[in-house]
């Protein structure tokens, strides 16, 4: 079975966690990660996926507003090729499944990412299970 969802949520990294002067520690990405797992929610209604699954995570990333017109078109659909990093993307991305579309992450044995520039940033996530 397929699943593919297009989340209308500029792509933001997973951020290391912080130390607060309290002493403790939080999650600088925790709210976001909260938006974007109340997203995958409106669109998926079924139940968590528990079983081994293959996914595709695309991230369309904005293309910089300081850009003339004419470099901002050349740009589009090319690889995006300076930060975040992919690894990071994806790590914010796979914590926002689980819980809302995934048991557990552990269940993934095959992940395919990109990331390239768009006019309207987006992340779009195919599951094969």
């Amino acid at each position: 079975m397929e699943i593919e969802l297009e989340l209308p949520v500029a792509p933001f990294a997973q951020a290391r966690p912080r130390l607060s002067k309290w002493g403790g520690v939080f999650d600088p990405t925790s709210k976001k990660k909260r938006v974007l797992s109340h997203l995958i929610k409106e669109q998926w209604k079924g139940s968590l996926i528990e079983g081994p699954c293959s996914i595709l995570i695309e991230f369309g990333m904005p293309i910089p507003k300081s850009l003339s017109k004419k470099k901002r078109v050349a740009l589009i659909n090319q690889p995006h090729i300076k930060k975040s990093d992919i690894d990071n993307l994806g790590k914010a991305c796979l914590d926002s499944m689980v819980g809302t579309l995934l048991k557990d992450d552990a269940i993934v044995h095959h992940l395919e990412m990109k990331k390239f520039y768009v006019e309207e940033p987006f992340i779009r996530i195919k599951i094969d299970y």
